[in-house]
């Protein structure tokens, strides 16, 4: 070959290259040298200036002077050693082309050659048609064919093919030029050494000009690239047809093995202009997720330097220096980003992206995200055919079912228990994936389906199987049915791809449908055999699995539970059926209605505190949100309820004052509620609540609070329609709720002891009734809400919740009737145990027919039983199973089969190991209660022990046990409890009052001279005065406050104190002769022994009095008595009732004993202000022995004055209020309790 060809004569042009920069470096070098010299005088003068100055101002304006200065001559030596750098390479350079020139031919292997020139072969891939111009890289003295003759390269000689682009295309010509150096080195054979011939010349000159006229890259503009996107958009679901894509992707979306990586427009012309394209490494779910919320097809989207730093995969990989360190360089600067192509392809190709304006990152992501969605709904359309043809043969299966479900049951069946959320895919994220497997697995007692000698059961483990909760399972089935081979009828089924999807927030149904080998176990298990599934919330991989296997699914259709599953269907069904339920608002889809609908409600139940904002899917503990009515939420909500109470019928809608409070409620809402409402813990903030909100709708209901309720559910089966069988109660359960800790938890006593099952039974079953009639068949669990109306004549009944899925309530009656080996009779509301009995001796009943003592566990078959649905304590984690069960019967937590009562705990899973579930059983509630809370206190102080600090809500449940303990145990009805553990104070108060003596002299003369015995000298008559005074008081006036309540509505503080004052005056004038003997047998100690009473006993007392001084004696002094009485009672029993209200609308108090104490400290508090100059004067009176006939009250009060100075009117105010205030709390709390418990036993009574 001539190596003379001017085509290939290269070094001129390199040479001039080199020159070119090499003059620009030193040029560069010597203005940075006379730069560099001005800068170092004016840092002398800054200097000089600095050691002159004075002002400490003026001293940092130089300092920083000087530090720019100082940064400046910095960069100007950085930039001289980088040009001293690239000169020592471009001679480097220049000597090693030159070296390489010189390399003889024959060093390069044809092999090579071939290799080099075969990278540059265009690009079949990119479908080129025959009428474009092909970019092949071919040059005149190379053929189509093969480099295998010189000869023929030399004979046959071809053109190069010119185009547009090869005047404009600077890196194809880079690329031209390092082929031409490459085929410099093309090898000859030996024999064609004497054949030379000449190749076409052409000018140098020619090539430089091209060379010099080429335009230099333009600068990046965000606005002008990003305005190009504008043609990328979707038209009808498609994309808009684009040459380029065609050449890039394939039909599937992938990529022609071109390379695409990302780089940065601020250095993009550098970047290429030195032919150097990094990669950015993003992480792709994160990416495609941020994508994916960018609207308007990307038209107007500018990427972020915070948004791609989100998005890196690796924050720290390197790319010139660091990534980091390249996007806080271009802080403050756009960042758009740009696909360039890494591997050069050909000019045609170049030409079509450049025609097609240049590829962008959010049309790649689009067109990938289209082709992806394209493919999903082929995936969609195939599995919806295949569920078409399988859900007919499911409900084939299940009306079968319907059909022989009683003869089924009689005979040999299995029972695959398949407790999966079927909720939609958004509800289901709501969950953290290990926590929604731990929730599906909480029905674990539908192993107790058991007790069915028929049965066999089949359970779907959602967690992970191990040995100890294998372990766990077994030991429960025998310590209630020890050796009788119940656990060979059980078969815990694991999901064999569970660990595949333990990252995904998959029901358990999707993931069985995925497990094959659970599947084959399951078809082998019930071979041969009757089978039915017992689901939780179907969904169609439910029904999939049915059709497959070819059993029925015990369950209302898919179409029809997710219809009674929809709240604001079920509360318009409620409501149709005309029944009652707490006040609320339906499909509610965006927060202009939920604000508008929230303030309506606000004003028509202005006694409401709280609503819930439930989710129409969804669980009601998880997907809701609370609204709390506060002084913060609402400020004027006090004023509000003033007015009206004020306008009680009157307030309508023509009402001026509603209306106006009507608008402020509109227009204050919508500013308070995103923030206001306090959202369970599985949602981070409202933006996600209410994404849901707006795709599911909606109930927004009131939260009621009424005096004395009771939450109780009613577990069912709903026979189907058109067959003679009845509704079936399978059991009740009174519910006590507690949101402590970490876990929302609730206790269950079974069955119900609120009410009798007659008061519920017509209420509940016209409602089951109706689902009936709507086509449910199935299991069905309904909360009901139970409470004393206004008159107390008549007890209102509200549905709360309904449950139209076999619930954790089914599951605890069948464990009631698996331990008990009984059964439950819905007429007498009782679970029986099959259990000997043995005779049971008469027991006295108290004065409320309770009886005084419990019944042994072989003296009745009745029996009651606890669920607490979640146990929680973080120790249980430190704790193999057989160290938990070692230390639960250490606690008494062991179950007693011969006895049929007793407890068991089991976990939900053998992971995390902090929630379980607790049952227990006894005999009776009282002792089921008193069981479950010593085996309570002692796991819990034995688990406190650790020095770790642990978590546990099981504190919290001992003071509930605590409470209900009052409503169980053996009730007494003695009203003087007050008095006896006053009793002391009140000797004291007298004693002072009479002697005119300090506290501590009085104490001191009682202890030396009688002793301790001292303080409670007339007991007795303490004892009789509380049984007739406080009875007819407090009878009265609880009399008068609910006749009052009911005829004239909400009552004001002049009412009720005028009610009190009623009560006082019948009060103190049947107590007033007891009263008397209690202050004479109190005053005994400081008469001298011939003036002393000296009565025994309180009886005593009353019958010396009347014998020696009359019958009209033993109200002596009942003038005062009676004013007193009046006085204390107005004040006391009336400021209770208000400040008990005033709590109540702060929101923070609610209807208990905490309540109660903190009224009756007030109350207490302005009764003895008030009162104790009165009951000076009455003692005074009622102790009065001199011969000189008793002055009346008031001038007892003058004498008083007079003698001793008004403040003698207050002596003994401390031990008047320490006797005073506890008595009002001991009284007042045993007034609502036992209140409430007349309500219970003689209103509503028991059978």
């Amino acid at each position: 070959m001539d190596r003379h060809d001017e085509l290939l004569r290269t070094e001129e042009i390199y040479s001039q290259c080199i020159e070119s920069i090499k003059n620009s470096i030193l040029g560069i070098q010597r203005e940075f040298s006379s730069a560099k010299q001005l800068l170092g005088h004016q840092r002398n003068e800054i200097m000089k200036r600095m050691s002159v100055a004075k002002n400490v101002l003026e001293i940092d304006v130089l300092k920083n002077t000087q530090d720019f200065h100082e940064h400046i001559i910095k960069e100007i030596m950085d930039i001289e050693k980088v040009c001293e750098e690239h000169l020592l390479r471009l001679k480097i350079e220049l000597l090693t082309t030159t070296k390489e020139r010189m390399q003889p031919p024959s060093r390069v292997s044809l092999r090579d050659v071939k290799k080099i020139c075969g990278t540059f072969l265009a690009c079949d891939t990119c479908g080129e048609t025959t009428n474009e111009m092909p970019c092949r890289c071919f040059w005149e003295n190379i053929p189509k064919w093969s480099l295998e003759n010189t000869q023929n390269i030399l004979a046959n000689r071809k053109m190069i093919a010119r185009s547009e682009l090869d005047e404009s295309d600077l890196k194809f010509k880079q690329d031209m030029i390092y082929l031409r150096t490459k085929m410099f080195s093309l090898p000859r054979k030996p024999d064609d050494q004497k054949r030379r011939m000449s190749v076409r010349q052409s000018k140098t000159d020619t090539f430089t000009d091209l060379l010099k006229e080429t335009k230099k890259f333009d600068h990046f503009s965000v606005v002008t690239e990003l305005s190009k996107i504008s043609n990328l958009k979707f038209i009808d679901g498609k994309f808009v047809d684009c040459h380029v894509w065609g050449k890039i992707l394939d039909r599937h979306g992938n990529q022609y093995g071109t390379k695409w990586y990302l780089v940065l427009c601020p250095q993009i012309e550098k970047m290429l202009k030195k032919r150097h394209v990094p990669m950015l490494h993003l992480n792709p779910s994160s990416t495609f997720a941020f994508l994916s919320k960018i609207l308007e097809n990307g038209a107007n989207f500018v990427l972020l330097r915070p948004d791609l730093i989100s998005l890196l995969d690796d924050k720290d990989r390197p790319w010139l220096e660091r990534w980091k360190l390249q996007f806080q360089l271009n802080n403050r600067k756009h960042i758009a980003v740009t696909l360039i192509q890494a591997r050069y392809r050909g000019y045609m190709l170049r030409k079509m992206k450049t025609d097609s304006e240049l590829l962008y990152i959010a049309a790649s992501v689009l067109w990938l995200c289209w082709l992806t969605l394209k493919k999903k709904r082929e995936i969609h359309e195939r599995y919806l055919m295949k569920m078409l043809i399988s859900l007919q043969t499911t409900r084939e299966l299940s009306l079968k079912l319907n059909r022989e479900f009683n003869s089924i049951i009689q005979k040999p069946h299995v029972v695959i228990h398949l407790p999966s959320f079927g909720y939609p895919v958004d509800l289901r994220r709501a969950y953290i994936p290990q926590k929604l497997a731990i929730e599906q697995n909480m029905a674990s007692l539908r192993m107790c389906f058991v007790r069915n000698p028929n049965t066999e059961v089949i359970y779907i483990l959602s967690v992970r199987p191990t040995k100890d909760l294998l372990l766990m399972y077994s030991d429960f089935i025998e310590s209630i049915r020890a050796g009788e081979n119940i656990a060979k009828r059980i078969t815990f089924i694991a999901l064999s791809q569970g660990e595949t999807f333990s990252r995904c927030t998959l029901n358990l149904s999707r993931i069985l449908h995925c497990s094959e080998d659970s599947l084959n176990e399951i078809r082998q298990r019930i071979a041969g055999k009757r089978a039915y599934f017992l689901p939780l919330i179907v969904d169609e991989c439910d029904m999939r699995l049915a059709g497959n296997l070819g059993v029925a699914l015990l369950s209302p259709d898919m179409e029809v539970q997710r219809k009674f599953l929809n709240k604001s269907i079920m509360s318009a069904m409620i409501d149709g059926l005309g029944l009652a339920q707490p006040p609320h608002y339906k499909h509610i889809h965006n927060y202009e209605t939920l604000c508008s609908a929230l303030a309506q409600m606000i004003i028509h139940h202005t006694e409401i505190c709280a609503w819930v904002i439930k989710l129409n899917f969804g669980t009601n503990q998880v997907h809701r949100g609370i609204f709390l009515i506060n002084h913060i939420s609402i400020p004027f909500m006090p004023s509000l309820r003033k007015e009206r109470e004020k306008f009680g019928d009157t307030w309508g809608v023509n009402c001026s004052v509603r209306n106006m409070f009507l608008d402020k409620l509109t227009e204050h809402l919508p500013k308070i509620v995103s923030a206001a409402t306090r959202l369970s813990r599985f949602y981070d903030s409202w933006k996600d609540f209410y994404s849901q909100l707006q795709k599911m709708g909606s109930l927004l209901q009131a939260v009621p609070v009424k005096k004395d309720d009771k939450a109780i559910a009613v577990s069912l089966f709903i026979p189907r329609k058109g067959i003679k069988d009845k509704v079936k109660w399978l059991g009740t359960a009174d519910i006590v709720r507690l949101d402590v800790c970490t876990v929302s938890t609730r206790v269950y006593m079974i069955p119900q002891t609120s009410l009798v099952n007659t008061k519920l039974e017509p209420i509940v079953n016209k409602f089951a009734k109706g689902m009936q009639n709507e086509g449910y068949f199935g299991y069905v669990t309904v909360d009901c809400y139970c409470y004393p109306e206004k008159n107390e004549e008549k007890l209102g009944i509200m549905l709360l919740h309904v449950y139209p899925f076999y619930t954790d309530v089914h599951s605890y009656m069948e464990w009631m009737k698996f331990s008990t080996g009984g059964t439950y009779i819905s007429a007498k509301n009782r679970f029986i145990a099959d259990i000997p009995l043995v005779s049971r001796p008469k027991g006295r009943l108290s004065g409320h027919m309770v009886p005084d003592r419990t019944p042994k566990w072989n003296e009745t078959t009745s029996r009651y039983g606890i669920a607490i649905s979640n146990l929680y304590h973080s120790r249980f984690s430190a704790y193999s199973w057989p160290q938990l069960k070692e230390l639960f019967e250490t606690s008494g937590i062991v179950y007693n089969s011969e006895r049929k009562q007793g407890s068991s705990i089991l976990l939900y899973d053998s992971e995390l190991r902090t929630e379980g579930l607790m049952v227990i059983v006894g005999p009776s509630m009282t002792t089921t209660i008193s069981m479950l809370h010593n085996s309570l206190a002692t796991l819990n102080q034995t688990l406190m022990k650790s020095k770790t600090k642990s978590e546990t809500n099981i504190t919290d449940l001992l003071d509930i046990l605590m409470n209900l303990l009052l409503d169980y145990h053996n009730l007494s009805t003695d009203l003087a409890a007050g008095q006896t553990a006053t009793h002391p104070l009140d000797v004291t108060k007298v004693r002072m009052q009479l002697s005119k003596a300090s506290l501590t002299e009085t104490v001191r003369t009682t202890l030396h001279g009688v002793g301790v015995r001292g303080f409670f000298v007339g007991w007795t008559a303490g004892l009789l005065r509380q049984l007739t005074y406080s009875t007819a008081r407090l009878g009265m006036y609880t009399t008068l406050y609910d006749l009052c309540q009911q005829y004239l509505g909400c009552l004001n503080y002049p009412t009720m104190i005028g009610m009190g004052m009623i009560s006082g005056v019948v009060g103190s004038f049947v107590g007033s002769p007891t009263d008397l003997v209690l202050i004479r047998m109190i005053a005994d100690v400081n008469l001298p022994p011939e003036k002393r009473w000296n009565y025994r006993n309180g009886f005593v007392g009353l019958i010396t009095i009347a014998k020696n001084e009359g019958v009209r004696a033993l109200w002596r002094g009942s003038t005062a008595t009676v004013i007193r009485g009046a006085v204390v009672n107005g004040t006391q029993l009336g400021t209770y009732s208000k400040v008990k209200l005033m709590l109540i609308d702060t929101g923070r108090f609610h209807e208990g004993v905490l309540l109660q104490f903190c009224s009756a400290m007030i109350s207490g508090l302005v009764t003895c202000s008030v009162s104790l100059p009165l009951d000076v004067s009455k003692t005074r009176l009622q102790n009065w022995t001199s011969s000189k006939k008793s002055p009346n009250l008031f001038g007892m009060i003058l004498y008083i004055v007079q003698k001793e100075g008004v403040r003698a009117l207050w002596r003994g105010f401390l031990p008047y209020y320490c006797r005073a205030a506890p008595n009002s709390i001991i009284t007042m709390i045993c007034v609502d309790q036992l209140h409430r418990i007349y309500i219970k036993l003689f209103l509503v009574p028991q059978e």
